[in-house]
C-alpha cells in the first residue's frame, strides 16, 4: 500500500504530510481516538463489570 501511494499522481488526504502504510495509518488513528475516561464511565454505567 505504501508503494502504491508513493507512485500515485494524486495523494490521499491522510498522506498529506508523509506516505504511510496501512498499519502506521491505523496506529495513528487509534492513538488519536483514545478516550481516557471511558473505563470509569463504563464502570459508572455498570457495563464494565467483570
Amino acid at each position: 500500500m505504501k508503494k502504491y501511494y508513493e507512485n500515485r499522481p494524486i495523494r490521499a488526504p491522510f498522506t498529506a504530510k508523509k506516505v504511510k502504510g496501512w498499519s502506521d495509518h491505523i496506529d495513528d488513528h487509534l492513538e488519536r481516538s483514545i478516550q481516557p475516561n471511558m473505563l470509569s464511565y463504563l464502570n459508572k454505567q455498570g457495563y464494565a463489570v467483570k
